[in-house]
């Protein structure tokens, strides 16, 4: 444990952050709506869009000036939608067969490949989506086990694994580390509520909620320390970010007006997510150390006169760089945005942080029974 505690004393600093830092990109869409999910350490981003040439969503893989439209399963690009890519640029999601049932689906390079394989008697539980990929190739998401019930799942190669509940009667894998923990969501016994929930390959924990034993959590991103992130009713019922680590649960707070949510967390422990501002304005949230920032403030006056405004922002990678969502209230579109970092590291810099993070990932997956969270309440 002393080596795992030297490599983030390594790497778990805050990077600094400037709004002179970051530049912000419009990802383009070819219809009215575009979202960005999530983006990788080589910068490759994934998310859907609408398009010009169907009227339904298609999945997207933005490659630095490129946009690529991904197929679906039925090879007529009617219904796709990416979530996760990790930094082999595997892309998983979800996407529509000949059945036109909606499937978790991997993209691996020129090859599209359904993910199911259940075991469940209940005919609808073909119908899944899978949310994250990490380096390893493991894959999370969930699947429809009967009529009213959802399960957590986590595919290995061909092997789907249902990854089970707090006892309620849904759960839902939203994120998964290089060691092979899952975070997401799951109803407790009595079906009154979910809660933040935590798959450690052995056991199904639930990490508590700001609010104590019946106060609703929800966790949608854990990074190579077991981190994990997400939101949590807290003692008088409002909605807050939440970062839970070491055991302890921490109100991450919002912009001022009594709401907000973290949806990823990166291995420098950056997050952001989406807060309400004083005036009830919904603004991209950056949560940077002690630091809660409006990512609208990094936009410069010709991208705000350009009526560009940062409404949520759904992933953050190792480099700092930022995906998610921006409104045009010129046009009234939605369309998917990056926020690029400038400054590039130094290379020697850089080379250690890149040694950094990978000895975070083999110790990570060296000691995960040692990274199990207790129930707190």
């Amino acid at each position: 444990m002393k080596k795992l505690i030297l490599a983030v004393t390594f790497v778990s600093f805050a990077l600094p952050v400037s709004a002179n830092n970051y530049v912000f990109t419009d990802l383009g869409i070819d219809g009215f709506y575009g979202e960005a999910h999530a983006i990788n350490n080589l910068g490759q981003v994934v998310g859907y869009s609408t398009s010009s040439r169907e009227s339904f969503q298609s999945a997207v893989l933005w490659n630095g000036t490129n946009r690529k439209y991904l197929n679906d399963l039925t090879g007529s690009y009617s219904y796709s939608r990416a979530y996760g890519i990790n930094d082999s640029g595997q892309i998983v999601g979800d996407s529509s067969n000949n059945q036109s049932i909606i499937r978790s689906t991997l993209w691996n390079g020129n090859s599209i490949i359904d993910l199911g394989n259940y075991t469940y008697s209940y005919t609808g539980a073909n119908y899944s989506y899978a949310s994250a990929i990490n380096n390893n190739g493991q894959v999370a998401g969930t699947t429809r086990v009967s009529f009213n019930s959802y399960h957590a799942t986590i595919w290995n190669g061909n092997a789907a694994t249902d990854l089970g509940t707090l006892g309620g009667i849904s759960s839902y894998g939203v994120a998964i580390n290089d060691a092979g923990q899952v975070a997401g969501s799951s109803w407790v016994s009595d079906n009154s509520h979910r809660r933040a929930t935590l798959w450690d390959g052995s056991n199904i924990i639930d990490l508590g909620s700001l609010g104590g034993y019946r106060a609703p959590s929800a966790a949608y991103t854990i990074n190579n320390l077991g981190q994990v992130a997400g939101g949590s009713s807290n003692a008088t019922g409002v909605w807050q970010a939440t970062l839970w680590s070491n055991n302890t649960i921490t109100n991450l707070g919002d912009l001022g007006g009594n709401y907000s949510n973290a949806t990823a967390i990166n291995n420098f422990g950056q997050i952001v997510g989406e807060s309400l501002t004083s005036d009830s304005k919904m603004s991209a949230t950056l949560w940077n150390g002690t630091s809660i920032i409006d990512l609208n403030s990094f936009l410069d006056e010709s991208t705000k006169n350009a009526g560009w405004v940062l409404y949520n922002a759904n992933d953050i990678n190792d480099a700092g760089w930022i995906v998610g969502t921006a409104l045009n209230t010129i046009t009234g579109n939605s369309t998917s945005y990056l926020l690029s970092v400038a400054a590039i590291p130094e290379p020697q810099s850089y080379a250690m942080l890149l040694c950094g993070l990978s000895l975070i990932g083999f110790l990570a997956r060296r000691k995960n029974q040692q990274l199990k969270s207790e129930i707190i309440t």
